[in-house]
């Protein structure tokens, strides 16, 4: 997908990808911006569940106000009817640079072996997904409860 356009969105190089999904680094060329894309594994058979998963996972997020999680700028969809999120894009140290960092302090390491890599990305994904999961249910309760949220 690299060097694509989709929709408005000049795909610029290729982040990370797994289970859940695979992101982009694009430019906004309406809104000249960098922005990450989000979309389902194309190597497998997307059903309508996982692309009604992708929508409850943008609107979990997207009801989030927090420093420490992106922006969630919407959900579009590609003339092939694939559904992506558009998040914020941000230029920082990956989770894995971070965790051996914190390992081996005052050292500079410039890429880390795949055993702290793939430990920082586990690690991370099982936290985010689970502050994602609990702030979708309290968001979930509230509306059956009828409050305002």
């Amino acid at each position: 997908m690299v060097g694509q356009t989709i929709s408005h969105y000049k795909i610029t190089d290729k982040l990370g990808a797994g289970g859940m999904g695979v992101v982009y680094k694009a430019l906004d060329l309406k809104l000249e911006r960098t922005v990450a894309l989000k979309f389902l594994p194309t190597d497998v058979a997307v059903s309508d569940r996982d692309k009604q998963s992708l929508l409850r996972e943008a609107r979990a997020a997207s009801a989030l106000d927090h420093p420490n999680i992106g922006v969630i700028h919407g959900i579009e969809e590609s003339e092939e009817h694939q559904p992506f999120i558009v998040m914020g894009y941000y230029e920082r140290e990956t989770l894995a640079q971070k965790f051996v960092a914190r390992r081996n302090p005052g050292q500079h390491i410039a890429r880390p072996s795949n055993t702290d890599r793939e430990r920082a990305e586990l690690g991370s994904c099982t936290q985010h997904r689970a502050s994602r999961r609990q702030a979708f249910e309290h968001h979930c309760h509230q509306r059956q409860a009828g409050q305002d949220c």
